[in-house]
């Protein structure tokens, strides 16, 4: 299966504000004012965790429609940071840093514990977690 999704994104000057264009839909991405930017939007990487974030809730809801299941409210709270970690040998180890994003999902509605067990292994089966846990390729092309 054959998977595709187009992205146009522009800058035009206004320093750091960027828009991207999705379909019928504008994001403006922007830094913060200690950053230069004049915080118009989230930043790039607030955008990134906003898929995560959605897609988890989505997923999710599908899963518990589908299940019946009393879901009111889903709540995906989402926190990325760079970390140094020690990795290679343990005779010789070294600093390497990764990108670490944390999340907590939340639910309101009478559910059991098994149940939300079971919403908790499939929040990983959202497509962009799928993606990010992933192997990513990035490719300029003319």
């Amino acid at each position: 299966m054959k998977f595709e999704i187009d992205i146009r994104v522009t800058n035009v000057g206004d320093h750091y504000a960027t828009t991207a264009f999705a379909g019928d839909h504008q994001i403006v991405s922007d830094e913060p004012f200690e950053l230069g930017g004049t915080n118009k939007g989230p930043t790039s990487h607030q955008i990134l965790l906003s898929a995560l974030g959605t897609c988890t809730a989505v997923t999710l809801r599908m899963y518990a429609d589908r299940k019946a299941w009393p879901v009111k409210k889903i709540h995906v709270n989402l926190h990325l940071e760079k970390v140094e970690v020690l990795s290679g040998n343990p005779e010789k180890p070294m600093k390497e840093e990764i990108t670490k994003i944390t999340r907590k999902i939340e639910f309101e509605g009478e559910l059991t514990e098994e149940q939300i067990n079971r919403l908790l292994i499939i929040s990983d089966k959202c497509p962009v977690h799928k993606t990010l846990t992933g192997k990513v390729i990035i490719e300029n092309i003319d």
